[in-house]
């Protein structure tokens, strides 16, 4: 549910910071160098022009397509068992940096941002209470996250390969949460309709309270999703692409 503009942050340093050095630069990356006062802005507007390739995939990189995004497993805290599996995230695209700090020099990026909305659904498999409620049953899940915010910082550090420095990001620190959020669990209770309703009402009633644990989850498989989709990309280019002297 980058996410959350997170993606398209680290396609931004990774395709267009220092992008002229590259043998052949697609005509979609915008070129950006360290030395450029405005090279925050430059990768701002960088990020803004890769937003229609992300979306679909870029092939010639060998990304899939961002929309949606698919989360494997999310694993809740509490309960004896609870799990939300197969997550599909719509809306990842329409994040907006609202703040982008850049440290070249230590390869540190910090951002803010926000989606208007984001619509997932997936499969849930929950055994819970939620005060004093219990909460049980399998089937599928859907929601909205309105007002969304994803806010992170990405750390890099250089590692050697076959003789050449590449550039490898350590796993993402990422926070994120949602001004105004709806869940809709179906088959509660065996498919019961009318503890079904109940249920679903308490729920959202105390979203916060089930947000609050989905949360970290959700941050944990972002950043680790993340982090990969990072690196497969800093793996394709060395540091001296990416960073001339």
């Amino acid at each position: 549910m980058e996410l959350f503009g997170k993606i398209l942050l680290i396609t931004a340093i990774s395709l267009a910071l220092f992008g002229e050095t590259l043998s052949k630069i697609p005509n979609y990356i915008k070129v950006c160098r360290a030395s450029d006062p405005r090279v925050t802005q430059c990768i701002a507007t960088s990020i803004k022009d890769l937003l229609p390739k992300l979306k679909n995939g870029i092939r010639e990189l060998d990304l899939p397509p961002i929309e949606p995004l698919h989360l494997h497993n999310i694993k809740l805290s509490t309960g004896k068992h609870s799990n939300i599996s197969n997550l599909y995230v719509y809306g990842i695209t329409t994040f907006k940096l609202t703040d982008l700090k850049t440290d070249v020099v230590h390869n540190r990026f910090m951002f803010k941002s926000v989606a208007p909305t984001l619509h997932f659904n997936g499969n849930y498999d929950l055994d819970m209470k939620l005060v004093f409620i219990p909460i049980k049953g399998q089937g599928k899940i859907s929601g909205v996250l309105n007002n969304f915010h994803a806010d992170g910082m990405m750390h890099g550090k250089k590692i050697w390969r076959n003789g050449k420095q590449y550039l490898h990001f350590q796993k993402f620190q990422l926070k994120m949460h949602s001004a105004d959020a709806k869940l809709q669990l179906d088959n509660l209770f065996g498919g019961d309709p009318f503890l079904g309703q109940v249920t679903n009402s308490v729920i959202n009633s105390n979203i916060n309270v089930i947000m609050d644990d989905i949360m970290p989850a959700l941050e944990n498989s972002l950043s680790q999703d993340l982090t990969s989709i990072a690196n497969k990309i800093m793996d394709r280019f060395t540091y001296d692409e990416l960073f001339p002297q």
